[in-house]
């Protein structure tokens, strides 16, 4: 991966797991890091591809490989620069050589 085109600067949060005063196991946002990647909208035929997998996706993320437990369950979103957000729906280790991931998103409205 060049760096050149890790040109966006995004936040991973992930969902941390706490004890309430009663035991009960709640759930946190909780900032993983700040991280270079390559944030790009699905183009129309690419976001039709997408659809036969999940109708949701509507933006690519890459960036350099750094945690073997980032999944799509425990990690929920990616916040590009401050000012949008989006939902990680699926993960995945490009080559399988740890070098590179790419998560498939959808921006979430409102956030």
């Amino acid at each position: 991966m060049r760096s050149g085109t890790l040109r966006h600067q995004v936040q991973v949060w992930k969902n941390a797991e706490t004890q309430d005063a009663e035991g009960q196991t709640t759930y946190t946002p909780a900032l993983d890091g700040t991280r270079w990647a390559q944030v790009e909208p699905l183009t129309g035929r690419e976001f039709f591809a997408a659809g036969q997998m999940e109708a949701r996706h509507t933006h690519r993320v890459r960036m350099r490989y750094y945690d073997s437990s980032l999944n799509s369950v425990d990690y929920y979103l990616v916040l590009i620069e401050g000012t949008r957000t989006l939902q990680i729906n699926s993960v995945s280790d490009i080559m399988e050589n740890n070098r590179e991931i790419e998560l498939m998103c959808t921006e979430v409205k409102g956030a």
